[in-house]
């Protein structure tokens, strides 16, 4: 049987770079591969942490809709509904640009719902602008049934 030690030198040399070789190829090759998968991943996380910061931004959105809405209630002399109303379409294109950017379907359906709240609230605001009007008008026509005095 023939041994390593009975291989000329050129052999012995030859089958030592061919090892390595195989190895680096392996090497290269795992890599590759895990560098493929660390690229799906990284962009999976900047996709999730982007639709976090939207999430975030209509959270804000949604308080501060709410703070011109008490503004408005309190007092509708001192704020228009049409900034009101400005608001909340802003707020559904975002809510659309999210459903639009989200891959998983519970969460599709969450935006589906928001939009589906968001059309709700601005038909009760129309109600509550609409009486704040007439009930502006109404005060309005009583100032000048009374008259200057």
């Amino acid at each position: 049987m023939t041994g390593f030690a009975d291989f000329k030198v050129g052999t012995k040399v030859s089958l030592g770079f061919a090892t390595l070789i195989v190895l680096i190829s392996v090497v290269a090759a795992t890599a590759y591969y895990n560098g493929v998968g660390f690229d799906k991943v990284m962009s999976e996380s900047t996709r999730v942490f982007g639709n976090s910061g939207r999430v975030q931004g209509l959270t804000l959105s949604a308080a501060e809709l709410s703070g011109k809405q008490e503004i408005f209630v309190l007092d509708s002399t001192v704020t228009d509904a049409s900034p009101i109303f400005d608001h909340i379409d802003r707020l559904q294109k975002d809510v659309i640009t999210l459903r639009d950017a989200t891959t998983d379907s519970g969460r599709r359906e969450l935006a589906q719902r928001a939009l589906a709240a968001l059309d709700a609230y601005r038909a009760e605001f129309e109600k509550l602008a609409a009486l704040e009007a007439d009930r502006g008008n109404e005060t309005n026509n009583g100032i000048g049934r009374i008259g200057p005095q």
